[in-house]
C-alpha cells in the first residue's frame, strides 16, 4: 500500500551538480498540501534532496556525458526498497547487521532512495528547432554545433568554429572525396604522399603550396596542378 508520505515520482530542478560522483542536490518542484486542526488547507514547501544520484547513459564501460547545470529540469524516481547496499557498495544484497536485516531494507518509496533523470523539459524549455526526422546531437543552437544522422544514411558534422580529429592514425576510405575550401587548405607533415590510380587535379585561384620536412610524392595516371 502506498501511504500519503510515500515518494513515487516528482518533478525536480538541479540546484548543484557534482560531476566527480554524478550526484546532485535537487529541489522538489511541488509543495505539499495539508490541513490543520480547523481543516484549513495550507502549503508546505518541500526542501532540497542532497547528493541524489543522477542517471548517466552508460553501458559496457562506455558513457555519454553532458554538462549538467544548475537550473536543469529533471524527473525524480524513488525506489520501492532502500538501496544503500547497491548505491554505496555496488552489491546486489543488503545482508544483515548483528543478525538482523540491514535497516535500509525496511524503507519503501523513501526520500533517501531517489534518483534523478535529467532532460525531461518543461514546455517553456522545449528544444528549439527540433528536427522531426533527423537524429541530432546538438547544443542549444543547432546552427552553431550539431551532428546529424539523416534517414537517407547521410551523416553531417557542423561547427561554426572548428572540427578537430586527434589520433595517431586517421584513415578515410571512400569512392570519391571532395574538399571545398573557400580560403586556405594547408597540410603540414613530415612526408606527403598523394597516390591515385586515375587522375589527380589541383586547382586554385591563387597559390597551390605543398611543403614537407621529408618527401613529397604525387603519383597518378595524370597529374594536373592549376594555380
Amino acid at each position: 500500500m502506498i501511504n500519503e508520505e510515500d515518494y513515487i515520482c516528482f518533478p525536480g530542478r538541479i540546484v548543484t551538480y557534482y560531476p566527480e560522483d554524478q550526484t546532485a542536490d535537487v529541489q522538489l518542484c511541488a509543495e505539499k498540501v495539508y490541513s490543520n486542526a480547523e481543516n484549513n488547507l495550507s502549503l508546505f514547501t518541500r526542501g532540497i534532496i542532497p547528493h541524489m544520484p543522477v542517471h548517466t547513459p552508460s553501458g559496457g564501460g562506455w558513457s555519454m556525458t553532458m554538462p549538467i547545470k544548475t537550473g536543469d529540469t529533471c524527473i525524480l524516481f524513488f525506489s520501492q526498497i532502500g538501496y544503500d547496499h547497491w548505491l554505496f557498495n555496488d552489491k546486489d544484497v543488503g545482508g544483515t547487521l548483528v543478525g538482523n536485516p540491514v535497516p535500509h531494507l525496511m524503507r519503501s518509496f523513501d526520500v533517501n532512495d531517489g534518483y534523478a533523470l535529467v532532460g525531461l523539459n518543461t514546455l517553456k524549455r522545449a528544444i528549439s528547432t527540433y528536427h522531426p526526422e533527423n537524429s541530432e546531437w546538438r547544443g542549444p543552437d543547432s546552427s552553431l554545433q550539431v551532428i546529424r544522422l539523416k534517414p537517407d544514411h547521410h551523416i553531417e558534422i557542423e561547427s561554426s568554429v572548428q572540427v578537430t580529429v586527434i589520433a595517431p592514425h586517421v584513415q578515410v576510405t571512400c569512392d570519391t572525396m571532395t574538399a571545398d575550401v573557400s580560403a586556405t587548405l594547408t597540410a603540414n607533415a613530415t612526408d606527403v604522399v598523394v597516390d591515385a590510380v586515375g587522375s589527380i587535379a589541383m586547382t586554385a585561384g591563387g597559390t597551390v603550396g605543398i611543403a614537407a620536412i621529408g618527401v613529397v610524392t604525387i603519383s597518378g595516371s595524370s597529374v594536373n596542378i592549376n594555380p
